[in-house]
């Protein structure tokens, strides 16, 4: 008697491995998105925190970045920002962009009537890309302003 598996007993192994591969693969990128886009969210908390802590410090807000107290890395394709997004300082307003061919992630800290706020956007290109924008802030209807 011979031991073994048969053509068809591979077939199938192969099969299944392939039927799992294309349903965790966008799963794993859309995760993977995620995290990317918790960075530049992360760093702009740390950045408004540290707006608050330099209004508080010196009755007047900040101008460049050299006056928060955090960390800014030095972008990749920027000036500042981290591998994965784009931090600007202009006129008051920080803005961090994280954009990729699918969508272009947005969140802008400015100052407004003695404070600063906060704001959040997503736009996508095509279902793919609204459908970053969906996972990243948690539902279509939490997109702008998560």
């Amino acid at each position: 008697m011979n031991k073994g598996f048969t053509l068809i007993e591979l077939l199938v192994v192969v099969l299944i491995i392939g039927i799992l591969a294309a349903v965790a693969l966008p799963q794993y990128q859309t995760a993977v998105e995620r995290s990317r886009a918790t960075e530049a969210l992360t760093q702009m908390s740390a950045m408004a925190g540290a707006i608050e802590r330099y209004h508080a410090q010196h009755e007047d807000w900040p101008t460049t970045f050299n006056q928060l107290d955090v960390d800014i890395p030095a972008g990749a394709t920027c000036d500042h920002g981290g591998k994965n997004f784009c931090v600007t300082f202009s006129g008051g307003t920080i803005t961090a962009t994280r954009t990729t061919g699918l969508y272009t992630l947005k969140t802008e800290i400015a100052e407004s009537n003695g404070a600063y706020t906060e704001t959040r956007s997503c736009s996508g290109e095509g279902d793919d890309g609204k459908n970053f924008c969906y996972a990243i802030a948690g539902g279509a209807d939490k997109v702008n302003g998560f």
